[in-house]
């Protein structure tokens, strides 16, 4: 019987540690939904043995974003997305379904949908105890095979996420800023650029 007790004691201390440890996650989730967040942030992916690094600014607000990175622009109003070269003035317009809002050309975007699209496998401080690794597998169809993810303890900031496809490939993301910032109406969400007949516009909308 004192074995007995003893065995759900140490259970009822894991589901509790359990619980503990993924606060700081619900947290993050929770600041992202009610907010418009801001990151800037550095990536590489190493694909089938090429290795590719790039920068971006993101500004994310549930499904509405803009990205500014690798000499691109990218708008998106939830409805079409926006690729926007105006050092060539070119112009690609699609619906957001579509391929531009591909994590490739806008890999911070993972961190914005971690709640749709992974669940926690496992969590754990990291050695300098300052923040905490989440292990993340997908709940939904996807290419990952699974992802580790830091968030910041003082403040519930995301510091770096690696997202390990299914063939093998890595995408490694290092965020330098994160805010969470007060909503922007949708309009900050869409190009202000008047695309003229100096433009080269594909719209496959």
């Amino acid at each position: 019987m004192k074995r007995f007790v003893t065995v759900i004691a140490a259970l009822v201390a894991m589901v509790s540690a359990y619980s503990q440890n993924t606060d700081l996650l619900e947290r993050m989730y929770e600041d992202v939904s009610d907010s418009c967040v801001e990151m800037t942030y550095t990536y590489s992916t190493r694909m089938y043995g090429t290795k590719t690094v790039g920068s971006g600014n993101l500004v994310a607000q549930g499904n509405l974003w803009h990205m500014d990175g690798n000499g691109l622009q990218m708008w998106c109003d939830s409805e079409d997305v926006w690729v926007v070269d105006s050092k060539s003035k070119e112009v690609v317009i699609e619906p957001a379904a579509g391929g531009g809002s591909g994590y490739t050309s806008n890999p911070a975007l993972l961190f914005i949908n971690l709640q749709n699209a992974f669940k926690v496998s496992t969590a754990r401080d990291t050695d300098d105890g300052g923040a905490m690794l989440y292990v993340l597998v997908p709940q939904v169809e996807c290419p990952f095979e699974y992802a580790n993810v830091v968030i910041r303890k003082s403040d519930a900031s995301i510091t770096s996420g690696s997202f390990i496809l299914k063939d093998g490939n890595v995408l490694d993301i290092t965020v330098s800023s994160m805010k969470c910032l007060p909503k922007k109406p949708e309009s900050e969400f869409r190009p202000k650029t008047s695309f003229g007949q100096d433009w080269i516009v594909t719209d496959l909308r």
